[in-house]
């Protein structure tokens, strides 16, 4: 399947740390995409930033650029997302008609890039526009979900009714001219995808449901902690960037106790206690982040959940990107 009126040029950027069993999967599901295959070798570069790797990431990606030369690799030791993308932006060519970011523990469904692109074409007072994020437990039975898979599932089908003006960070496409004069803050330790969002300006941003992005859900409240810690945190920096405005970040995992007990009605109680512990756990990382915001101490980076790589085999989550 071909896109029909590709772009003349195509640029994919990738940020990753320490992502050494995800990002082959991340570059294979890019690499598939309808888009992508539709634009000439000459004119299309997929650029991996692995962002102060210490695993086995860079290793992966070189061993994928033996069969793809569009693959770039650049490995920086200066530690954090927006720092790493403001080197892809830098190095990606002024020369494409689309600029596309992703996170580096994705996977891009095999028309999500066309779909964002299509997007883009048509509406010229558009400037940004950004994937749906879907948790892999849209794609699996209830029964064989880890609670808070099913919880955040849950959540998700509730948030896709409603429209948006934001991207979030896991994947979007841009104009090439509008991301060439942004530069992030390399001092955000979160809320980057806010930050381009409103860089851009709220009316030129819309998000495109049917552009699927799936991305692995917690499985381990220890990582619960740490991201509350980065939404506490981040909050409290766009208070200083943004006085006028209350950015509000993480709305699954920092979501009332109420709510998150009516879309767990008529599941197990034991079910309904795992995701109350979730909520907990991130709350609490939430009060402590805004506490190392104002001591000057800086969140820990969440880190990649080894009980999810348990639920869903390689095989079966890497097929979820190939479907339309």
């Amino acid at each position: 399947m071909q896109t029909k009126n590709p772009p003349n040029g195509v640029s994919v950027g990738i940020t990753v740390h320490n992502e050494e069993k995800m990002i082959p999967k991340t570059l294979r599901s890019i690499l598939n995409n309808t888009l992508w295959k539709s634009v000439p070798s000459d004119q299309r570069e997929l650029l991996v930033c692995a962002n102060n790797c210490t695993d086995g990431t860079v290793a992966e990606v070189k061993k994928l650029q033996k069969t793809h030369k569009e693959i770039r690799l650049i490995e920086e030791k200066k530690g954090g997302n927006a720092n790493a993308k403001n080197i892809l932006t830098a190095a990606m060519s002024p020369r494409s008609d689309a600029f596309f970011f992703f996170d580096g523990d994705v996977l891009v469904k095999r028309t999500a890039m066309e779909r964002l692109w299509d997007t883009l074409r048509t509406n010229p007072k558009i400037d940004l526009v950004g994937a749906e994020i879907v948790p892999t437990g849209a794609y699996f039975p209830a029964e064989k979900r880890d609670p808070f898979v099913n919880f955040s599932t849950a959540s998700y089908r509730e948030r896709k009714t409603k429209p948006s003006h934001r991207v979030y960070g896991g994947g979007y496409a841009i104009r090439p001219g509008i991301a060439k004069k942004i530069k992030f803050r390399t001092d955000l330790q979160g809320g980057i995808d806010y930050y381009l969002s409103r860089m851009v300006g709220f009316d030129r941003v819309c998000r495109v449901p049917n552009a699927h992005v799936i991305y692995r859900e917690i499985t381990d409240r220890k990582d619960s902690l740490k991201r509350g810690q980065r939404y506490g945190y981040a909050e409290e920096q766009f208070k200083r960037i943004f006085p006028r405005e209350q950015p509000y970040f993480g709305n699954t995992y920092r979501m009332s106790l109420k709510d998150s007990l009516r879309l767990t009605k008529g599941r197990p109680w034991s079910e309904r206690k795992a995701v109350l512990l979730h909520l907990l756990s991130s709350k609490i990382g939430v009060i402590k982040g805004k506490y190392k915001f104002y001591f000057g101490k800086k969140p820990g980076a969440s880190n990649a959940n080894p009980a999810w790589e348990k639920t869903v085999s390689d095989r079966r989550f890497e097929s979820i990107a190939k479907r339309k």
